[in-house]
């Protein structure tokens, strides 16, 4: 069963490469690159060792083993989403649960890119013991290493599914459990870089070397710690690591097979006193009156009942009262509601933060270019501009409703672009205080900074909605992680849409970008950048909201159709 699961793993991730070209090409170039990467890694030990610093590359090696695996048991289960590729839900109509087959699931976990690289890194250890000179240290990391595999992989299954199940339970604590895990991922993993300048600036080898010694006795790190104790001498100290490790992995493996049982199995829940009752007369209901209160009609009880029917929607008349039209006051307001339950769109929102971030660090950091930190400023209205010119993609389920309606186009890009705007340009105001005040900026200075992103933001989502009138290019499906690259095929079609609208932003904030660059190099005042902005982002969104919404009348049918041919829309 373990070679047929292998087996069944590996033809899925085949079928799905060798799919479409690019997607062929880019996991090559993934390989390749991380490949390189051990390369680079294991020519550092060889020669750091060679070079008589064994005592600081051997604990990092160890304490970086123990890392690996953590990783392996919380990353995952934050996006337990992104790889269903062998569920056990997906096999319960089939087979029935088994520790025999949980232990196949634990072993093809490894199948695929992550589980490719972290063998190739579980070797280093093993080589860097023995560049040492010390074989025993060499063969006993040699020996654990498919333990640490399979402690790694299979507290990976268990953990993952555990999470899964629970949060299957609702869309929205599926949503919110994907956003949340997807914003840790980028505020841990983006500014990698910058993580990675300050351990080289402030390298402490006694840091390491204490941690390492620590890391030895954890359960994601005793089986790295055997090898050490091995060569420091300690026999006792080595056996209690590997009994560490042993437990840990019996103890992984017996809570995947009990987690596999249950997902496999369904999960038994208690039934309430009240409920039994209704169950023994017959009711379908645990309280009747409730339910008859719940399913009432409205316009029948009026006459007979003194109680208050609501005959407005109250989001939609705050929308009107800002002096929008009916329509577009309710594409508004669904819009707005979307940008915040949908865990797609409020990961795209979190990056304006930490796109920020990244732009104040690469200016504070010694050595680093301030050019490269001002690119990441300019360009996060415009990622967010794109991101709601595209919300037309993200709303696939429901984008029949404006279409089959009487609603026109222009309403109906109206009112995508106002229902965005409060939650984006407000965290874009309050990420551009916050860089004025690291920055040291001036009242003046950071109004006009504001107005320029400003016209970048709502610029960028015009013409993305002008593109989005005519084309679209597939996005994940409802309920999948952000990270997730299910549903996004036709890779040159978004290529080329994106690249228009990039490309399209930039020519349109043209006006705006030429007085703002004069501005700052004292040719023209300050307050033109602020004049030429609003004067010039109000003109440009209101003609060429005109013009999508002529487009999207005549095209929302195709596109239309052309969502609803996209896998899991």
């Amino acid at each position: 069963m373990v070679r047929q699961l292998i087996r069944l793993k590996a033809k899925i991730m085949w079928n799905t490469i060798s799919r479409q070209t690019w997607v062929l090409v880019m996991t090559i170039l993934g390989l390749l690159y991380a490949l390189s990467i051990l390369s680079m890694i294991g020519a550092g030990v060889v020669f750091g060792i060679l070079a008589g610093h064994e005592h600081i590359i051997m604990p990092i090696l160890t304490f970086a083993g123990g890392i690996f695996i953590l990783g392996w048991w919380l990353v995952p289960a934050m996006f337990s989403g992104m790889d269903n590729t062998l569920d056990p839900q997906k096999f319960a109509p089939y087979l029935g649960p088994s520790r025999k087959f949980a232990f196949g699931l634990s072993v093809a976990t490894g199948i695929g890119v992550p589980g490719i690289f972290s063998t190739l890194a579980f070797f280093m250890p093993a080589i860097g013991w023995a560049v040492a000179g010390q074989w025993v240290s060499a063969i006993a990391a040699l020996l654990l290493l498919p333990l640490a595999l399979l402690t790694a992989f299979t507290w990976a299954s268990a953990i993952t599914t555990w999470v899964g199940v629970r949060l299957q339970a609702t869309s929205t604590r599926r949503d919110m459990s994907t956003a949340i895990a997807t914003i840790i991922f980028l505020l841990v993993f983006t500014p990698l870089g910058v993580w990675i300048n300050w351990i080289v600036q402030d390298f402490n080898p006694d840091f390491f070397i204490q941690s390492a010694e620590i890391m030895g006795w954890t359960p994601f790190g005793a089986i790295w710690g055997v090898p050490a104790s091995l060569a420091q001498g300690n026999i006792l100290f080595a056996c209690l690591r590997l009994l560490i490790a042993l437990v840990t992995y019996a103890c992984g493996f017996w809570g995947w097979s009990h987690v596999i049982f249950g997902a496999m199995s369904g999960l038994a829940r208690p039934v309430s006193q009240k409920a039994q009752e209704a169950i023994a007369a017959g009711r379908r209901e645990i309280d009747p009156h409730h339910a008859q209160k719940k399913f009432a009609h409205p316009i029948a009880g009026r006459a007979t009942s003194s109680a208050k029917v609501p005959n407005a929607l109250p989001r939609v008349e705050l929308w009107q009262i800002c002096g929008l039209s009916a329509p577009t006051a309710s594409m508004a307001a669904r819009t707005a509601r979307y940008w915040i339950r949908d865990a797609r769109l409020l990961v795209t929102v979190i990056t304006v933060p930490l796109f920020f971030f990244m732009g104040i660090m690469w200016t504070r950091l010694p050595g680093m270019s301030s050019a490269r930190g001002t690119f990441f400023i300019y360009m996060a209205p415009v990622l967010i501009g794109a991101t709601i010119g595209a919300s037309t993609q993200y709303d696939s389920t429901a984008f029949w409703i404006p279409v089959s309606s009487a609603i026109k186009g222009k309403h109906e890009r109206r009112g995508r672009l106002f229902g965005s705007l409060p939650l984006n340009s407000g965290i874009l105001v309050v990420c551009t205080l916050a860089l004025a005040f690291f920055k040291g900026l001036g009242i003046m200075e950071t109004l006009v900074l504001l107005i320029f992103l400003m016209a970048l933001l709502i610029d960028a989502a015009v013409v993305t909605l002008i593109i989005g009138s005519a084309w679209v290019y597939p996005v994940q499906p409802p309920g999948t992680s952000p990270m997730s690259a299910r549903g996004t095929g036709s890779f040159m079609t978004t290529m080329l849409t994106q690249t228009a609208t990039l490309c399209g932003s930039v020519i349109a904030s043209l006006p705006v970008l030429v007085v703002y660059i004069l501005s700052n190099t004292g040719v023209l005042p300050s307050w033109m950048v602020v004049l030429t902005g609003i004067i010039w982002t109000c003109l440009f969104a209101h003609l060429g909201l005109l013009w999508a919404g002529r487009i999207w009348d005549r095209r929302s049918v195709k596109v239309l159709n052309t969502i609803r041919s996209w896998p899991g829309h």
